[in-house]
C-alpha cells in the first residue's frame, strides 16, 4: 500500500511540476485564449461529481477506517480541490472577457495553472512524509501527543512509561508497569481506552510489567 502511495503521489508531483512549467511559459509567452463559457460546465461537473466521492469515502472512513480508504479520501479531496481551482479560474476568465479587461483574461487560465501546480507538488510531499513517519512507527503526530498524556495521566500513568507508534488508523502502544503496581491491568486497560476514544485512532494496548 506504501508503494502505491509513494508512487501515486510522485507521479501526481511531476505532473504538477510539467504543467506549472507549460503554464509559466504560457505567462511568459503573454497568456493562453480559453473558451471560458463551455469549460465552466465541465468544470462545474467535475467539482460535483469528486466532491460526492470524497463525502462518501469521508462516510466509509467513519464507519470502518483503514489506511486504505484515509489514502483515497485524500487523493478525491485533492481532485475535488483541483476541480474547484479550475472551475474559479475558468469563472475568472468568463468575468474577465465580458469586463473592462478582457485584455487580461488571457492570463487567467496560466495564472491558475500555476496555483494548482504548487498546491500539487506540496500536498503529495507532506502525504509521502506522513506515510513514511507511520511505516518507520514513528509517533503519533503533536496534535494527538498532549490528547494522549492527559489520557495517561488521568489513569495514573506517566508518558515516561509508553512507548508509542501510530500505524495507519491503529494507535500502538506499549506500557511499562512496576512489578508493584496495585491495579488491575484489564481495569487499566478499560479506563484508558474510555479516555482515548474521542481520538480517530484505534488503540491497541499492551501491558508489560517490569522485573523488580
Amino acid at each position: 500500500m506504501f508503494k502505491s502511495i509513494a508512487r501515486e503521489n510522485m507521479a501526481l508531483s511531476l505532473s504538477a511540476v510539467a504543467a506549472g512549467l507549460f503554464a509559466l511559459a504560457a505567462l511568459l509567452e503573454g497568456g493562453r485564449a480559453v473558451s471560458a463559457d463551455k469549460a465552466l460546465i465541465f468544470a462545474a461537473v467535475s467539482v460535483v461529481g469528486c466532491l460526492a466521492v470524497w463525502l462518501y469515502l469521508k462516510w466509509a472512513e467513519r464507519e470502518e477506517s483503514s489506511g486504505l480508504v484515509v489514502a483515497e479520501q485524500q487523493q478525491w479531496f485533492m481532485d475535488t480541490v483541483l476541480s474547484a481551482a479550475v472551475l474559479i479560474g475558468f469563472g475568472a476568465a468568463w468575468w474577465l472577457e465580458q469586463s473592462a479587461w478582457a485584455a487580461w483574461s488571457v492570463y487567467a487560465d496560466p495564472m491558475m495553472m500555476i496555483a494548482i501546480s504548487v498546491y500539487f507538488i506540496l500536498v503529495p510531499v507532506k502525504m509521502t512524509v506522513g506515510a513514511v513517519r507511520e511505516l518507520m512507527l514513528a509517533t503519533p503526530s503533536a496534535e494527538f501527543v498532549e490528547e494522549i498524556h492527559e489520557a495517561l495521566n488521568s489513569v495514573g500513568i506517566v508518558p515516561e512509561q509508553v512507548k508509542m507508534a501510530k500505524v495507519g488508523p491503529n494507535l500502538m502502544m506499549e506500557i511499562s508497569l512496576p512489578a508493584n503496581w496495585p491495579g488491575r491491568v484489564e481495569r487499566l486497560k478499560w479506563n484508558l481506552l474510555r479516555h482515548l476514544e474521542g481520538l480517530p485512532v484505534r488503540p491497541a494496548i499492551f501491558i508489560r510489567s517490569l522485573v523488580s
